[in-house]
This record gives C-alpha cells, structure tokens and sequence, in this order.
C-alpha cells in the first residue's frame, strides 16, 4: 500500500519518464542502497557508483610516463563503458519500479492520452486542446488521493467567499459613469473630459484637503462602496544627517546599522521583544537603575482594536441566514465524484441569493473600516504611551528602540494570531530614524552582566510549575529573574 507522499510522487513523475527524488530514496532504500553509494544518472534516477578504473601503463622505450587524462574525462569514460547497450554484461543494475507503481504511472498516462515516448511539456500545457486531459488526470488524482485520506483539491475555481470586494476607478470609469447616468451632454467627449479631469475629481471627492505636501493626484481611486483609497504620488523624503547635508532617503521599515555612544547617551533606551502572548515586551533602564516594564498583550490588542466585539456583531448579524450557512457547510466542492459536485452547486445556487443579500449590506464594509482604524489605532496609543510615560516623569529625550531581530509565526495551533509585521512597521513608522534591529542570539540564556549561563529554576506555586532563569553564582541561584534583561526579556515568549 503506497502512502500518500509517495502517490504524490508517483503522480507527478507520471508526467515524464525520469523518477522524482523521493521516489527514487525509497526505491534505494528497498534495495538496499543508500545516498553515499549511489549517484545521480541521467536514466531512471539513481545507480551504483562504479569502481575507480585502473590505470592504464604504456608500454615505452623511453620510459615516458603516459599522460595523465583529467578526472572528468576518466569518470565519463568509466560511465560510457559500463553503460548498459556496450558489449558485455553491464556491472550496474538499475532499480525498477514495482508492479503497483507501474500501475498507477501508465493510468494516469493512459487518461491524459500521451502516447508511448510522448512526456508533457509547456507548450502541451498551454495548449488549450488539452484542458480536458488535464482536467481528467485532476480527477484522477483526486481520487487516489481519496482512497488514502489525504487532502483533496478543487478541481475548477469557485468563488465561495461572499463579500464586497474593492473595484478600481480611473478617469475614464467616471467618464463613463457620468455619461451613463445623463450627467454629461451628448456632444461631450472622452477627450474634453480628460481636460478637466481634475475638477470634476475635486467636485467628486474634495480631495485637495487630503493631499500630502508636494503630492500629486493619479486620478484613481479604490473603494468598496463605505470605504474609499484615493492615490497620490509623493516625492521621496530626505533626512538631514549630522553633519548638515541631506541623506539619503530611508523606506519605512528600514532600520539604522548601530548607534553611537552619543546617540545611546542622550536618549531614552527601550529594549523590544516580541512574542505570540506578550505581543511587545518593551523593558527600559531608568537612571535610578531600576527596570520598567510596558507590554501589549495579545487580549488587550484584539479588545483595543474591536476584533472580538466585530466577532460579536457578525454572529449576530448572520442568524438570518444561519440555515443557508449550515447547508453549505455539509457540502464541499472538493473532490472527484461528480454526484457530490453537482449537489454543491445545487445548494451553492440555493443559497447564494440570500447571503449575497446579507454581505452586500453597508454594515459589513462599515465593520470592515472600522476595524481596519481599530487595529492601527490599538499599536499607535501603545506607542505613544511608552513617549508619554517619559515626558510624565519630565525626562524629554528621544525615544531609541533597540528591536528584537528574531522572526517567529505569527500564530500556532489553536492559537489566536498576532500582528507581527504590523507591529514592527508601526515602530519604524512611529521611530523612523531611531529603531535598531538587535540580534538576539542566546540573550534569553546568557546574563547581560557578566556573560553567565542562566540556570533553569522550577517552583510550583498554587499547583502549577512555573519555570524561569536565573544567574547560578557561587554554587547557589541568585536574582530574581526580573532584575536582569535577559530574563525580562524572556516573558515575551
């Protein structure tokens, strides 16, 4: 029985005569071959490396030496001899695919029509005569990959996420809209709209009160019926450096090589770790030597920013619809069998008219913006708290960000996701010029002192065990695992 890896290969080896690598590992493995033995050919796949050919003495009056021939030359001599088709028994046997494997290559051959020595190439797959086959050899697939459960695939594109969309309009979209709508004289032409293309844009929109300094209107705008994008073009902004010229300028999320001592000196250090439960964990270092610590946790974020009373509105919002959202969830249009598609599209068409009634309304694409203004709006106050929690205390210096260049996903298994890019363009956005990527190799397993290995201590406190580092100094554990940076540091993850 093959499994489903294997079929995988299997099928797209299928396509051509040569075997996949995969394929070929477990046919070495089968016949008791490994890596370091075999090499590459350019046949079925993999072969035994031939022995080192001996070398050949020339007989000379002289005694000359017979010239050395280059090792490429000599291994495909040695490749060409024991070829198979030269006279003689060949020395290396090639591995041979099983019966069932067999099986399976020359079926799907058999459905996508190729003929003996025919393999598939890109002009075959462009060719529109063979949409068929190829949908055939889809179906097929699907259903070997149904009978060894593994996941299967749609085999024609549905549309099956119902909302409203974002549609792009330029000039000549308006153009047209205005002529459609008996706004325009008859007379009235593309070309002497074009003209005054930027008046009837002002008219529209009254964009001039949004427009960037030294920016420049394209004349499109995105929108989706609540919500509107308006494009601008904006020159490239450029930094005075501190010698009094102008830099060169620096995207957004494009951070600085190192500070200087200057620069560390004359400012507030905040020290930034990011993680999935402490989405920023910022520590900084007051002059009294004490640490303080501010961090958004991933609760906090989805309450600031609305995403779970979002969550909550469109539950309720969908019970109008819930028996049609429960019809389609019994149906898929995954698979190969077409009595199980056709009864998708059926309910798909019963069903459409009624969500698309829901979706289409202006609460959802209101809900949408207002929770695209919720999530810039949660990071940015967290941002201007950690300035803010400075001028409190009357220490005015600017902010230096020493970010944690440590990349993770952002969310795992039955976990909740976190904004990780977006946090990380929000700091470059907010600290331009003053956020410095720190790398952060062993910083949670080292002390920031005196370079000693934290140890592990276990304590158990209300029934649960609770782990944490700590310096080992003198044969004892000293510190508290919050006096030191690596170890605050760590809460982040």
């Amino acid at each position: 029985m093959l499994s489903a890896r294997q079929l995988v290969d299997i099928v797209q080896g299928a396509l051509d005569v040569r075997i996949s690598s995969q394929l070929a590992r477990t046919v070495l493995k089968d016949e008791g071959l490994t890596r370091k033995k075999a090499r590459r050919s350019p046949g079925l796949g993999w072969t035994r490396k031939p022995p080192p050919p001996l070398p050949k003495k020339r007989s000379s009056a002289s005694g000359d030496r017979a010239p050395k021939r280059p090792r490429k030359a000599v291994a495909a001599a040695a490749v060409q001899e024991e070829s198979p088709g030269t006279q003689g028994a060949p020395a290396v046997s090639q591995p041979q695919l099983s019966a069932e494997q067999r099986a399976v290559v020359e079926e799907c051959r058999e459905v996508m029509g190729l003929a003996a020595g025919e393999s598939v190439s890109d002009r075959w797959l462009k060719d529109e005569a063979n949409l068929l086959a190829k949908l055939r050899f889809f179906v097929l697939v699907n259903r070997l990959l149904a009978a060894r459960g593994a996941r299967l695939f749609d085999l024609l594109p549905v549309c099956c996420k119902v909302k409203s969309h974002f549609v792009t309009l330029d000039t000549s979209c308006m153009y047209g809209v205005a002529k459609d709508a008996g706004l325009l004289r008859d007379d009235c032409r593309g070309s002497d709209f074009q003209v005054h293309a930027d008046a009837h844009w002002a008219s529209l929109l009254g964009h001039l009160r949004l427009r960037p300094k030294g920016g420049r209107f394209t004349g499109t705008i995105e929108t989706d019926g609540v919500a509107v994008c308006i494009h601008y073009l904006q020159p490239c902004r450029h930094h005075d450096d501190d010698r009094g010229g102008r830099s060169r300028s620096r995207r957004v999320g494009q951070c600085c090589e190192r500070p200087s001592q200057e620069d560390i000196t004359g400012s507030r250090v905040l020290a930034v770790n990011l993680g999935r439960t402490n989405i920023a964990y910022v520590v900084e270092l007051l002059d009294d030597g004490r640490l303080r610590v501010y961090r958004l946790t991933r609760a906090g974020y989805y309450r600031e920013s609305g995403i779970l009373g979002a969550a909550r509105r469109a539950q309720h919002w969908l019970k109008g619809v819930r028996r049609a959202t429960q019809a389609l969830s019994l149906v898929s249009s995954k698979g190969a069998g077409l009595e199980a598609f056709l009864v998708f599209v059926r309910v798909h068409l019963e069903t459409s008219g009624q969500l698309w009634a829901e979706m289409l309304k202006h609460r959802w694409a209101q809900e949408r913006l207002r929770l695209h203004g919720g999530k810039k709006r949660a990071l940015a106050l967290f941002l201007e708290g950690l300035v803010w929690a400075g001028e409190a205390r009357g220490d005015r210096r600017p902010v230096l960000i020493a970010y944690g260049a440590a990349g993770f996903a952002s969310g795992g298994k039955g976990e909740l996701s976190v904004p990780t890019t977006r946090m990380y363009r929000a700091f470059t956005h907010r600290f331009l010029r003053l956020v410095y990527l720190v790398d952060e190799f062993r910083t949670t397993r080292v002390h920031h002192e005196d370079d000693s290995v934290l140890e592990s201590v276990h304590k158990r406190k209300k029934g649960k065990v609770e782990t944490s580092r700590r310096r080992e100094q003198g044969g004892g554990v000293v510190g508290d695992g919050v006096d030191d940076i690596g170890a605050a540091a760590s809460g982040a993850d």
